[in-house]
């Protein structure tokens, strides 16, 4: 069946995390809705009374309830929730006296009814329903459309930052969770251990329990801007994009910025003269939860540090981040990836057009997936090149990954469809795709494996951010255009893709002028979704 919503920005949304028996007490103040219903047991069994409590005690989340039991015997926890589109159960199966649950997912706008059973040695009590009338979405969420056939969907919540808000959205575009949060934010992902993580402008990574409270905060230590909570890294900046280690450590992007001696002047004629100029070149960081950086791999040392692509004499990204001086941004890394299966560090340059892969032990390049143009010995040696020279090359990428079949995904924005020193092609007949390659490690060259966007009719040209996601139960894939040009077009639009057969079976759109930098299907986060 297929679901279309349409929700201005008046309705609202709710988050949710795990047991609080898992999890630091919240401090704080939300709005969040009302409580009515009585308590009290109705059947017999162990001494069962529910308080509720859930409007004053989230650290910026809405639409979540946390609720406290009682009982006479250690008992386990099961909550129905009954929002009246959606019923579902959230489990505690670990047996206590007293539980203080976040209850997850609450629908926005909606009389959402609990029912909760208590479950000991002695029996099982059921108490009387209680119901959570939650607020509506903010008036200044953002204005969106949701299209979706729920059955050819991949299971799951779509997590995105839309504007100041970070948002999770259902199979028929409810909102189910929501976060104001004011800072600058790049990527988004779940922790191994559930937690929300967002990257913070270029400053760091913080952590919180979908509650809305901080669990853990890295700051780069050199910008000097530092909360005193925060774990302080000894970099220059963090930025962009993190990655979670199996060994637990993170990975990220810093920055530095250095003197080159003839750095190009142009990037349309090869011919102009250099100069000597400031240049910012992002540097690969790994550091421990306590902030100890175990590597730190300057990309300055690796790659040409006087190759350009377009933009790569653009000086408006890192300028204010060095006191107002001009500086050239070379790289503009945007995303880190490590692939396990290689033990390789996976990161995207978009000033270079380029994705790179270093050796995870020693920090050597060991491959570039890039436009042939302009390399020069010996980064030429490195260059996966095309197994048919008729292949769409792929330019200023967003959201490199290696997916679970050992294939690269990402986003390709397309600017100018050219590099340095090439014709371009104009931004109103140009249009980005979400793409996945094969790589090719032993004859060096890369084949098209899969991409979304080049039959679109017409072209939806994203020229900045953006994020390609194989998704794992279904084989479908998640294509975000974060920043559309097109003024056929909204400022953001999500599909879901179904492989084989282009089918769209899930699609937001954004209809008012803001951007998004990827967004992710995320499971077992919130029970029921």
């Amino acid at each position: 069946m297929l679901f279309w919503l349409v929700l201005s920005g008046c309705s609202g949304g709710d988050g949710a995390t795990t047991p609080k028996d898992l999890q630091p007490s919240p401090t704080g103040e939300t709005g969040g809705g009302e409580i009515t219903g009585d308590t009290g047991v109705i059947n017999a069994g162990p001494s069962f009374t529910v308080t509720p409590s859930c409007a004053d005690n989230l650290d910026g989340a809405m639409f979540a309830c946390w609720l406290t039991t009682s009982t006479s015997e250690p008992t386990t926890l099961s909550i129905s929730i009954d929002d009246g589109a959606k019923v579902r159960v959230q489990q505690v199966e670990t047996a206590a006296m007293d539980h203080e649950v976040l209850v997850l997912g609450l629908r926005p706008d909606a009389a959402n009814v609990m029912t909760l059973t208590a479950t000991g040695a002695s029996g099982s009590t059921v108490a009387d329903p209680i119901t959570y009338h939650t607020d509506p979405l903010p008036v200044d969420f953002p204005v969106h459309e949701v299209i979706s056939d729920p059955g050819r969907m991949e299971p799951g919540l779509t997590l995105i930052r839309l504007g100041p808000y970070i948002a999770m959205f259902d199979d028929v575009g409810e909102v189910r969770w929501l976060m104001f949060n004011t800072d600058t934010v790049h990527t988004l992902s779940i922790t191994s251990d559930g937690h929300l993580m967002h990257q913070n402008g270029k400053v760091g990574l913080t952590v919180r329990t979908l509650s809305g409270a901080v669990v853990s905060e890295w700051c780069a230590e050199r910008t000097g801007v530092c909360p005193k909570t925060s774990v302080l890294v000894d970099v220059e900046s963090i930025h962009h994009d993190a990655y979670e280690m199996p060994n637990g450590n993170w990975l990220s992007l810093s920055i530095e910025r250095r003197l080159i001696p003839d750095y190009p002047t142009s990037e349309r004629d090869p011919l102009a003269p250099r100069a000597e100029a400031w240049v910012a070149g992002d540097v690969v960081v790994e550091f421990t939860p306590a902030g100890e950086v175990v590597h730190s791999w300057p990309l300055l040392d690796i790659l040409d540090p006087t190759r350009i692509a377009n933009d790569a004499i653009r000086g408006d990204y890192w300028e204010g981040f060095f006191g107002g001086q001009d500086t050239k941004d070379w790289s503009h890394a945007n995303a880190i990836w490590y692939d396990e299966a290689r033990d390789e560090v996976v990161v995207s340059l978009r000033h270079q057009d380029a994705v790179i892969g270093l050796d995870h032990a020693t920090g050597d390049l060991s491959w570039i997936f890039a436009p042939e143009a302009n390399w020069q010995p010996p980064w030429d040696g490195y260059l996966l090149r095309p197994a048919d020279p008729g292949l769409l090359v792929t330019y200023h990428q967003h959201a490199a990954s290696i997916n679970d079949a050992g294939r690269l995904m990402l986003f390709d924005n397309g600017n100018n469809r050219a590099s340095a020193y090439e014709p371009e092609l104009n931004d109103a007949n140009n249009g980005s795709r979400g793409a996945e390659f094969t790589l090719d490690h032993g004859s060096k060259t890369w084949d098209l494996s899969w991409d979304y966007g080049p039959t679109l009719s017409p072209l939806i040209f994203s020229g900045s951010l953006g994020d390609t996601d194989a998704l794992p139960q279904t084989d479908n894939v998640l294509v975000t255009f974060g920043n559309i040009a097109n003024d056929n077009y909204p400022g953001v639009m999500v599909f879901e893709v179904e492989r084989d057969t282009l089918d769209v079976v899930f699609e937001l759109r954004v209809t008012q002028p803001v951007t998004t930098f990827r967004s992710q299907r995320i499971t077992g986060v919130i029970p029921g979704f």
